[in-house]
């Protein structure tokens, strides 16, 4: 009999968000042949994105809550259907969270005209906000989140179950470092701390240092053996591309001769031939002349040019 998942286990699964119905449109997916039928894989926008199973601790609330409880008693292989409300998905819907700006406002603070649908980032709390209204000189914007009060609908599948340590160190890595493979993290133990080896990428995440801060608090709190967490951000060199090399005389290349008596002469003759262009030029009347007596009679058939 296969195992059931339960709380704390570490597994990989592919997950498809949709809302309306089951067929309904897609805002989540991890699998890429499912976003491909679904037409919404643009392989040149997202070229530099990536598809695969998200890693998730069950439990640990590093998906929604619908999704976390559904996994529970699942089995490696097994797909299911789950209809999720609100409470259990992106929330209801908060009107605290909702804020009025004058537009003069809004164009001063974000430099730019705004538009229904277009997000800000807060500059004091660091949220996102969505442009839902613009009426009368007012810009409202709206922090909660744009599933908040919907019922969404989830396709589950258990890919595999993962065991040891390093399979929940890399989940906490996924949950704070989303976007990166965990493949591109390198993690070491040494005397009682835990080096993570960053990829370059991570430096160029807005609130880099606040990601770091909570991945070190998590995985102290689930791992009490480690005192210290390191992190190392690696950045490559970069390639520089080589010099052409000029190969020398020798190596299948002839040096080029110096001047000679020949090449004095074809200069010389050079300069003639100049000269007597010169004075052709100087004499259009006498070429005229030439060409009037060297003409073919009358009578005589005319030769073939070829231009």
């Amino acid at each position: 009999m296969t195992e059931e998942i339960k709380t704390d286990d570490v597994v990989r699964i592919h997950l498809t968000g949709r809302v309306n119905s089951f067929e309904g449109p897609v805002f989540q997916v991890t699998d890429e042949a499912v976003a491909k039928a679904e037409g919404i894989a643009d392989e040149e926008k997202d070229k530099h994105s990536h598809y695969e199973p998200k890693l998730v601790i069950v439990g640990k609330k590093q998906v929604i809550d619908g999704v976390d409880e559904a996994l529970v008693g699942m089995t490696v292989g097994e797909e299911k259907n789950v209809e999720i409300p609100p409470e259990k998905a992106f929330g209801l819907a908060d009107p605290k969270k909702r804020r009025v700006m004058a537009l003069r406002e809004y164009r001063i603070k974000f430099k730019k005209a705004p538009r229904v649908g277009d997000s800000v980032e807060l500059p004091q709390t660091r949220e996102q906000a969505r442009i839902v209204r613009i009426d009368q000189g007012k810009v409202v914007l709206d922090t909660n989140h744009m599933l908040a009060d919907r019922i969404v609908y989830y396709t589950i599948k258990v890919i595999e179950k993962m065991e040891g340590e390093d399979a929940k160190l890399n989940a906490m890595i996924e949950q704070r470092m989303p976007g990166i493979p965990t493949s591109e993290f390198k993690i070491a133990k040494v005397e009682g701390a835990l080096e993570i080896t960053l990829p370059s990428q991570v430096s160029f995440y807005q609130q880099s240092g606040f990601m770091q801060y909570l991945l070190a608090m998590e995985i102290q709190k689930e791992f009490t053996q480690y005192e210290k967490v390191r992190f190392i951000i690696e950045f490559e060199k970069p390639k520089v591309p080589e010099q052409p090399v000029i190969p020398e005389a020798g190596e299948g290349i002839e040096a080029l001769p110096a001047n000679t008596s020949d090449e004095t002469e074809t200069l010389e003759s050079d300069s003639e031939v100049k000269t007597g262009a010169k004075k052709a030029k100087r004499a259009p009347k006498k070429a005229k002349k030439v060409e009037e007596i060297d003409a073919p009679a009358e009578d005589a058939p005319a030769e073939e040019t070829t231009e």
